[in-house]
């Protein structure tokens, strides 16, 4: 992360947090040719915190109301030109030793393309309209964000059938705006609730990736 960005987080004001669950700051960056515009990346941050709005505070980007002081962890969200490593989904991480690194990635190439091929309400998307063409990406985006920043509050690399941890999302889910398509199962949010106590304690600490 940029000294520059760093510094608009910390100089933000604090998000109203809840002391029973855990509290993520995620700070955005662009590594495309054509970088995403600053409304863009802001609908892209308000989906990611609407999705995980049930379960933990997600404070996002440069232009969020965000505290990196009290954060139980802090994540970067890289949107990037380059494919995944494994050529197909939308956005990954890194495990190392079955640890979650801090760092998620979502490939802007394969959300545009995902568009272009698909259909919705019986209809190509690319003969859409540019403002939904557009508007797909940025649900895009942010759906296969709130996805992988599942991964690493959950501390796994598992998927379900359904749900905000499926393996795959198809171009009828992201435009869908059922938020109950994005919610995790009661084993996850149990998962999530277990780890609670760790992020308390640490919260006594002075660092804030104490539990990382």
């Amino acid at each position: 992360m940029s000294a520059t960005l760093l510094t608009l987080l910390l100089a933000a004001a604090p998000l109203a947090t809840h002391a029973s669950r855990p509290y993520l700051v995620v700070a955005v960056q662009q590594q495309t040719l054509e970088p995403l515009d600053a409304a863009t990346v802001a609908a892209i941050s308000s989906d990611i915190r609407d999705v995980w709005q049930h379960y933990a505070d997600i404070a996002v980007g440069s232009g969020a109301d965000v505290s990196v002081v009290h954060a139980d962890a802090l994540l970067t969200l890289v949107i990037t030109d380059s494919l995944s490593p494994a050529g197909d989904g939308l956005g990954w991480i890194d495990f190392v030793d079955g640890r979650p690194s801090n760092t998620i990635y979502v490939s802007r190439t394969l959300a545009r393309r995902l568009g272009e091929e698909g259909r919705w309400m019986g209809r190509a998307m690319s003969e859409c309209p540019g403002a939904v063409r557009e508007f797909f990406l940025r649900r895009a985006i942010a759906r296969a964000a709130s996805h992988e920043i599942g991964h690493f509050l959950l501390q796994s690399k598992a998927h379900s059938a359904s749900g905000l941890m499926r393996s795959h999302f198809t171009v009828a889910d992201i435009m869908d705006t059922r938020s109950t398509l994005y919610r995790l199962d009661h084993a996850q949010q149990q998962m999530l609730q277990n780890r609670v106590p760790a992020y308390l304690l640490a919260r006594e600490g002075t660092s804030p990736t104490a539990t990382q």
